[in-house]
């Protein structure tokens, strides 16, 4: 009677072999288990779009504004830089580009454009085959006259708000199925697993049952259980989750301004900064 309440080696370390063993009960259920990995990708995508749509909201329909470029003035670099931005207007010499576009500019060169007088400090809507208003003249207008002006932006604010509406009933649709399925694969492989617990300790010696008390194996067979459980429905798909959100979150950077999409990749994690040694 000795050893009867004697402390077991708990496992604090990895072990691949346990986890081969654990993950054998996921095989009946691997297909139910892929489906909702595709929902949590699906509803990761659903969620990193939510602030793109919100962004181009902004700045095609809230805030369309476009600068002006004297373009004669203009040094050939900045014409370069500018040459393959959608959305431009020439009137008059002066060349017209959605603010949003002028982010390959970095503020210094934009600040001495301003400087020179190349590139005009105030704003301007663009009315392609009508005129070019300016914000100060538009914000003088009468707002029906506004309201007129401005049709195809109140059109398209409509339609960026069905689109982030959709977008936000995709994201608790595909987050209800991953949660039901992850937690129906996880109750069925608790089941197996108690299942087969049970009929193994039936099949026990007396012996083995005296040596072990009631409580320790009441405890494998629920506490145990439940904290594997937690593996399948907690544990990995959190850590996929948070690696697709992480990777999708640098590419929709990349996409929306690559300028910061590298300085955000040059001050990475794991690169700190040294100061110089003094002499």
């Amino acid at each position: 009677m000795s050893d009867f309440f004697e402390q077991e080696e708990v496992l604090k370390s990895y072990d691949a072999d346990l986890m081969k063993r654990l993950l054998v009960y996921l095989k009946p259920y691997l297909a139910v288990f892929l489906l909702s990995i595709v929902a949590l990708l699906a509803s990761t995508a659903s969620e990193l779009v939510l602030p793109m749509i919100i962004q181009r909201t902004v700045d095609r329909h809230i805030l369309p504004y476009y600068r002006g470029l004297r373009l004669e003035k203009a040094p050939p670099e900045v014409r370069r830089k500018l040459e393959p931005v959608d959305g431009r207007y020439l009137v008059d010499g002066v060349l017209y580009l959605p603010a949003e576009k002028l982010s390959s500019l970095s503020a210094r060169e934009k600040g001495q454009l301003a400087q020179e007088g190349i590139l005009l400090e105030e704003n301007f809507l663009v009315l392609p085959g009508m005129a070019v208003v300016s914000e100060t003249d538009l914000r003088s207008l009468p707002l029906e006259q506004q309201r007129v002006l401005r049709r195809k932006d109140y059109e398209g604010l409509a339609s960026m708000v069905r689109l982030f509406l959709a977008a936000l009933v995709g994201v608790f649709l595909f987050t209800f199925l991953q949660v039901y399925l992850q937690a129906w694969v996880g109750q069925m492989i608790m089941k197996d697993m108690r299942t087969g617990l049970f009929h193994h300790i039936l099949e026990l010696s007396l012996k083995f049952l005296d040596r072990n008390p009631v409580g320790r194996l009441v405890s494998r067979v629920t506490n145990d259980i439940e904290t594997i459980n937690e593996l399948f429905t907690t544990v990995l798909p959190s850590l996929l989750k948070d690696f697709s959100m992480m990777a999708g979150s640098a590419a929709a950077l990349f996409l929306l301004s690559p300028r910061l999409g590298l300085a955000l990749d040059g001050t990475g994690a794991g690169r700190t900064y040294k100061p110089p040694c003094p002499l």
